[in-house]
């Protein structure tokens, strides 16, 4: 029992994560703030975080993130305006990729977690004690 118990929870953690990343990339790639040009990085908005959210993490790391979106926020800008131009539609298709690889990737979560949870069964059922 506790084996499946810990092979769920990191499937649940790993799952947690996978989906603020694909949360925060679906964020940036759907901001309306690259069409603004290069003083985007001005009217950078605050990240949305619930006050309790704050309070736990804090806030300095995520000024430190704020301060490297500054600082490499022109180089990124750029290399999506030229994706960007050379594909006009493409912010909604990167939006829809987006969760498209999440599911994939929930997918392989879950059936990874499936096949770890068979292979502790089948390991105590072989290490069982046989009846005589």
């Amino acid at each position: 029992m506790g084996w499946h118990v810990l092979i769920w929870g990191l499937v649940g953690l790993f799952a947690l994560l996978w989906s603020f990343l694909s949360w925060a990339v679906h964020a940036v790639l759907g901001w309306e703030g690259w069409a603004s040009g290069a003083d985007w990085v001005k009217d950078m908005p605050p990240l949305p975080l619930p006050d309790w959210l704050q309070q736990w993490l804090g806030i300095a790391w995520i000024e430190n993130l704020r301060e490297w979106l500054g600082e490499w926020g022109p180089e990124i800008h750029a290399w999506l305006m030229g994706v960007m131009s050379s594909l006009p539609d493409l912010g909604a298709w990167l939006q829809v990729a987006v969760w498209l690889i999440w599911g994939v990737g929930m997918a392989g979560l879950l059936l990874g977690g499936l096949l770890l949870s068979g292979f502790v069964a089948l390991a105590r059922r072989a290490s069982a004690p046989q009846p005589a």
